[in-house]
C-alpha cells in the first residue's frame, strides 16, 4: 500500500473521477490531477525536433506504400485466430486499394503476432504496413485516416487526433460512450469497411474532440502543491 501514489497525473476528468471515486475513504491520499496527455499533445502540434524526424519518417513510409486510404488497425491480444481476425479480413478484402497499418499489441508473443499477420496478410491482394508495430503510435494516428480495432483504446487517443474509429466488439463500446456521442468512434455496423467508409466521410465535419482537463500548467502546480501538503 505504501507504494501507491499520493497523485496521479491523468489526461481528464474522466479518469479523475474513477480514481477518486475508489479513494474517497482514504482522501486525501490518491487524489488525480487531470493534466492531459502531453505526450500526444507534442505529437499533435509537432513541438519538438525529434518529434519532426519521426514524422518525416512516416510520411515517407506512406509515400513509398501508397493506398486510397490509410487504415491502423491496432491489434488485441485475443487477436490470434481466423474467428477474432474474420471482421478485418472481410474489410481487406473488401477495400483492396486501402493500406492496412498493422500494429501488435505490445502483450502479444513474437510468435502470435506473426501468426496474426501471416493470417491478414493471406488475403488476395493485401496491402499490409508491417513497419506501424515499430513507429510511436501517435506518429503513424497522424498519418491515417481510420482506426479499426477490436476494442483497444487506441480509440481515445485517435479521437483526440482527430482520427475517427470503428470498434469490432460491441460489448466494449460503454468504454468509449463520450467518443461515440461526439461522432468520432461507432461500432462496425452493418460492416467494418462500410462503418469506416461512413467514419472518414464524416470526421471533416466533427467538433474537435476536447475532453475536460486543467491547463497544464496549472495542473503542475495543483500536483506539486498536493505534495508541499501534510497527508495525515
Amino acid at each position: 500500500y505504501e507504494l501507491l501514489p499520493t497523485s496521479f497525473w491523468v489526461w481528464s476528468s474522466e479518469e479523475a473521477a474513477v480514481i477518486e471515486e475508489w479513494s474517497a475513504p482514504v482522501l486525501p491520499r490518491h487524489r488525480a490531477v487531470p493534466g492531459g496527455n502531453l505526450w500526444l499533445d507534442a505529437w499533435r502540434e509537432l513541438t519538438s525536433e525529434a518529434v519532426r524526424a519521426v514524422d518525416e519518417r512516416v510520411r515517407a513510409a506512406k509515400q513509398r506504400a501508397p493506398g486510397e486510404r490509410h487504415v491502423l488497425v491496432p491489434m488485441q491480444t485475443r487477436h490470434g485466430d481466423r474467428t477474432s481476425l474474420g471482421p478485418f479480413l472481410a474489410a481487406i478484402a473488401a477495400r483492396p486499394t486501402w493500406r492496412w497499418w498493422i500494429r501488435a499489441h505490445p502483450g502479444m508473443s513474437t510468435e502470435e503476432a506473426a501468426r496474426a499477420k501471416r493470417i491478414l496478410g493471406e488475403v488476395p491482394g493485401a496491402r499490409l504496413e508491417l513497419e506501424a508495430s515499430e513507429l510511436p503510435l501517435y506518429a503513424v494516428l497522424r498519418h491515417v485516416d481510420a482506426v479499426a480495432t477490436m476494442a483497444s483504446s487506441v480509440v481515445i487517443e485517435a479521437s483526440e487526433m482527430g482520427v475517427p474509429s470503428v470498434i469490432t466488439d460491441a460489448d466494449v463500446a460503454g468504454h468509449y460512450e463520450s467518443a461515440i456521442a461526439a461522432g468520432w468512434a461507432r461500432v462496425a455496423d452493418p460492416s467494418l469497411s462500410e462503418a469506416l467508409e461512413i467514419q472518414i466521410a464524416r470526421a471533416p465535419d466533427l467538433p474537435a474532440y476536447e475532453r475536460p482537463r486543467l491547463p497544464p500548467d496549472e495542473a503542475l502546480d495543483e500536483l506539486l502543491s498536493r505534495s508541499a501538503a501534510p497527508t495525515g
